[in-house]
């Protein structure tokens, strides 16, 4: 047996990671599969364990056990087996449905007019007929995402249709989102084959890259390697190509008279010296889209105006919106709507509606990546971007990929991360244990180590002069005197003669940092209610949700608009999830009342395939006070952390204190 035939793989690491005798039906349990389809394999399994170092041994009544011949192969292998399973089959949410879609692509067991049974094709994924069944839902959706349809038909089973430039973009995300974490090839020969390379892939990468260089177009970094394996790709694919038709939104002329399609041709061009490569004008043409597509671009509003005076003016009409929206629930602070609103928002919706333009606005590529981007740990930023997106989904009839959200968040975390907490400068009186020469050597490792710009003044006098100052003139003193000989009032840091790396860190967390004023930015005496919520029981998410809206609703209206908006079949922006932790952030336009909610559930809720064990709910507005913005979002950030050293007994008045704390200890 081929090492590529996932099954066997699958049969093999169960087996490798268990002591002892294990029956067939336990392992059919376990792999969820039939003990037929177990017993069937157990010949193959032999077959293969015997070049990994070991043997798979039968025993009536006891079942099967594999015995080690060769230890140092055989934990080599295992190893193998465990980044495997860990990174490609683990950490993917979706890894079985897209394991079915890649088989569905290029179905080795399809008939004549390219039907392929679910039951053959759950065999050859090791899968039972009812999970297969199950996932099925999710691969329609993946599948229609690309433009692409599967067809059933009673008797004959499932049939792909659809253009051949969508197919190769759907192939490479199915290749890619496994490649990125593989150890091995694909089980399925056939599509590897469509991405193979006549030993000249690097040579061609090399073209490209050269000439992608000296263009006057920028493609976004993970997306080169992606239009080398195109390259292959329609090498070996079907010739034909053929697009979706593109709708009549006026930005046709305007799109095809750029430096891409200049790019393009230059690419086709290039390719004609490597064997097997005759481009045709359409293919000339897809290459163009992809250049469209995956473009990075991070110009002026001005460039983009003369660039693409069409798709901007579009773009200025969902920014007006969205602004108006952001104005009226967020209350926004007006001079980032007015400044990098425009700076940051404005590209992305461009870029949106590029792909709107070739039917790839919902097109759900990057899988892996775009999953597990650190982006989503910025509630506050992904709940913006889901708002934005909801504005452009109404108005433009599509929906947005995950990718396009991210891309948006990453818009926004730019956007607060770039307003400043007021900071109030530092008063620090400096004493050296050896006179007025030794404090002032410490002094100036200070200024020259830390700076002097978190200083409004920094005096060096001898300690016993120190008590003729006021104690408010004064925030701390520093100093090499050791604790007992010091009984001033001020806090007090002490430090060798020569400051250590340790000393200059604790100057910065305990000097430095507590003078930015998050007291200010937090607006603690604004918060109508801080709630901390212990052991409390909830019977799913759903109800959960609905609790919140009908007990927070400042109206009837209100209450039904929030369970609306928290309504999870929907997709709802306003809900996130990090860990074991969720979030809900609402406009308190819909509430009357600015809250914060601290919950630790007595019985984790069931969410996608985990648990969440807190829960947080904010009704927030910004009142044109953007240091609240950036307050929020490093306290719904870095909460997770926060609430495993947070203080049960602690008091629900101190919740907005606990958040400053958690901030100031990762500024």
């Amino acid at each position: 047996m081929a090492e590529e035939n996932m099954r066997i793989l699958k049969l093999f690491y169960v087996m490798a990671n268990i002591q002892g005798f294990i029956k067939a039906n336990e392992l059919a349990c376990r792999l969820q599969t039939s003990e037929r389809t177990v017993k069937s394999s157990i010949e193959q399994l032999k077959t293969f364990a015997l070049k990994r170092g070991c043997q798979v041994i039968s025993v009536r009544g006891k079942g099967y056990w594999i015995q080690v011949t060769d230890k140092t192969v055989f934990e080599a292998y295992r190893k193998r087996l465990d980044i495997l399973f860990n990174n490609a089959e683990k950490g993917h949410k979706g890894k079985q449905s897209y394991a079915i879609a890649r088989e569905l692509m290029l179905a080795t067991e399809a008939d004549e007019e390219g039907y392929v049974r679910l039951e053959e094709l759950a065999q050859e994924l090791f899968m039972s007929a009812s999970a297969l069944k199950k996932e099925m839902g999710k691969v329609r959706e993946f599948l229609s995402s690309f433009g692409l349809l599967l067809l059933s038909y009673p008797g004959k089973g499932v049939r792909l249709q659809g253009k051949e430039f969508n197919i190769r973009l759907c192939m490479l995300e199915l290749y890619e989102n496994h490649y990125k974490t593989r150890v091995f090839p694909f089980q399925n020969e056939a599509y590897e084959k469509t991405l193979e390379d006549l030993d000249d892939k690097d040579a061609i990468r090399k073209t490209a890259l050269n000439l992608i260089r000296d263009s006057s177009c920028e493609m976004i970094d993970i997306y080169i390697n992606r239009i080398i394996d195109y390259f292959l790709l329609m090498r070996n694919r079907d010739p034909d190509l053929e697009f979706e038709a593109c709708p009549n939104d006026g930005f046709g002329e305007e799109l095809s008279r750029g430096p891409e399609y200049e790019l393009a041709w230059k690419l086709a061009d290039a390719l004609e010296d490597f064997q097997g490569y005759r481009l045709n004008e359409a293919e000339r043409n897809g290459i163009a889209r992809l250049i469209l597509l995956w473009s990075d671009r991070d110009w002026t509003m001005e460039h983009f105006r003369k660039r693409f005076p069409e798709i901007c003016k579009k773009s200025e009409e969902l920014y007006k919106e969205i602004c108006a929206d952001f104005l009226t629930k967020w209350s926004f602070p007006e001079k980032q709507l007015e400044i990098d609103f425009e700076l940051g928002i404005l590209p992305e919706l461009v870029r949106i509606l590029i792909q709107k333009h070739f039917g790839f606005s919902g097109c759900q590529m990057i899988g892996n990546s775009i999953q597990e981007n650190d982006i989503k740990c910025s509630p506050l930023s992904m709940i913006f971007a889901g708002c934005v997106a909801a504005v452009v989904e109404k108005r433009c009839e599509i929906r947005l990929n995950d990718y396009n959200i991210q891309q948006l968040a990453v818009r926004f975390f730019g956007i607060i991360d770039s307003i400043s907490y007021v900071y109030l400068p530092r008063r620090v009186l400096v004493c050296g244990r050896n006179g007025k020469a030794s404090g002032r050597v410490i002094a100036a490792a200070i200024n020259q180590r830390l700076g002097t710009w978190w200083q409004k003044e920094m005096t060096v006098v001898p300690l016993y002069e120190a008590r003729k100052f006021p104690l408010e003139r004064y925030d701390c003193l520093i100093g090499s005197y050791h604790e007992y000989a010091y009984s001033y009032n001020w806090p007090y840091i002490r430090v060798s003669q020569a400051v250590t790396v340790e000393e200059f860190q604790e100057i910065y967390r305990n000097v430095i940092l507590p003078g930015y004023d998050l007291t200010e930015a937090a607006q603690p005496e604004k918060w109508d209610v801080l709630r901390f919520y212990r052991d409390f029981s909830g019977y799913g998410p759903d109800s959960f949700l609905q609790l919140l809206a009908f007990q927070w609703g400042k109206d009837y209206e209100a209450k039904t608009q929030l369970n609306d908006m928290l309504n999870l079949k929907l997709r709802s922006p306003y809900i996130q999830a990090a860990g074991q932790l969720l979030y809900v952030l609402v406009p308190s336009f819909f509430t009357g009342k600015r809250i914060f909610e601290l919950y630790f559930f007595k019985k984790s809720l069931l969410w996608e395939g985990g648990q969440i064990r807190q829960a947080v709910f904010v009704a927030v507005d910004f009142e044109k006070a953007p240091r609240l913005l950036k307050f929020m979002e490093a306290a719904l950030r870095l909460l997770p952390g926060g609430l495993e050293k947070y203080d049960e007994a602690s008091e629900d008045k101190n919740i907005v204190e606990f958040l400053t704390k958690i901030i100031r200890n990762n500024l």
